[in-house]
């Protein structure tokens, strides 16, 4: 049978390429407007975290003196009249070198393009990964801004064409300790290892477990992490007391199950109980055949009498 698209029809279109396309044709008739140079300020929404290069920054510094700016900053606007650079970072450490130089006078101006505030982003965004590789550390942020401008992760992933799921993932990975995220930057973990502390919502043992990987043996790989990190937690994946009692029966009796976003895995959040539920049906199951076959048999130091003749 021919399916008809009909104007009630949801077809998925708002993916990041599409929105990257949509900015650039955006960005491309805006209107170029100059503003004074000390007018330009670093914006938050920038999506490049890491310390820039300054070999680079020079280089382009001495570009600039010898031919202009030849690509117009994209801004926002920002408290006080001033105007928060969303693309073009680097530009303006080189336009602020330049002018610490004196090779530029004090009122220059410089060629931009407004957008606004809730465009930052996706602005910056798409101007930087057009360009080199963005650094793990430097995606994380982007998400946890979106995040944190009042975004749910489905609106983030409609917005950028992803699976609420894998923002999810983005968003954990984006809230773990500073000094973790501080040394995803300067490349001293890795995303698997990341991935591994953040099993555990506790920051503060994020950063403990990683400290303490580095005297033990093997201490800082991904599944030695994850192990320590969450204080051996029995995990509920083929674990053969859940499967002899059920699921059913540890959840209805008030057990919970924390699902790993990682790994899928999902881990006991009340492992004491599984053994009470245990022991009870070991319990029940005894005192069945106990009744069954006439007999007697010891729980907790107490006989159980059959109710056999």
């Amino acid at each position: 049978m021919e399916t008809l698209i009909t104007s009630t029809t949801k077809i998925k279109t708002n993916t990041y390429a599409s929105k990257a396309t949509e900015i650039e044709n955006m960005l491309a008739t805006a209107a170029v407007e100059s503003v004074a140079l000390n007018q330009l300020i670093p914006s938050g929404l920038n999506v490049r975290r890491r310390e820039p290069d300054a070999n680079k920054i020079s280089e382009l510094a001495g570009s600039i003196a010898a031919v202009g700016v030849l690509q117009n900053l994209v801004v926002i606007p920002d408290k006080g009249g001033k105007w928060a650079v969303v693309a073009g970072s680097r530009r303006l450490l080189a336009l602020r070198q330049l002018q610490a130089n004196g090779q530029l006078e004090e009122e220059v101006t410089v060629p931009v393009k407004k957008v606004s505030a809730e465009l930052g982003v996706l602005v910056s965004l798409t101007e930087n990964t057009q360009r080199e590789a963005m650094h793990p550390s430097e995606q994380f942020a982007v998400f946890r801004t979106l995040s944190e401008s009042g975004k749910s992760a489905a609106e983030i992933a409609g917005l950028l064409g992803y699976t609420t799921r894998h923002v999810q993932k983005l968003l954990k990975l984006a809230r773990v300790h500073t000094e973790l995220l501080n040394a995803l930057a300067r490349d001293e973990i890795n995303v698997d290892q990341l991935q591994a502390l953040a099993s555990s919502d506790d920051t503060e043992r994020q950063w403990q477990v990683w400290l303490q990987g580095e005297h033990l043996y093997d201490g800082r790989k991904p599944r030695q992490l994850r192990n320590r990190v969450l204080n051996d937690e029995v995990c509920a994946d083929d674990n053969a007391m859940l499967a002899f009692v059920g699921m059913a029966a540890y959840t209805s009796a008030g057990g919970e199950i924390r699902h790993d976003l990682f790994t899928d895995a999902g881990y006991l959040l009340h492992p004491s109980l599984l053994d009470a539920l245990v022991i009870e049906k070991v319990t029940n199951l005894a005192r069945h055949l106990a009744d069954h076959e006439g007999i007697g048999i010891y729980t907790s130091g107490r006989r159980l009498k059959s109710n056999s003749r």
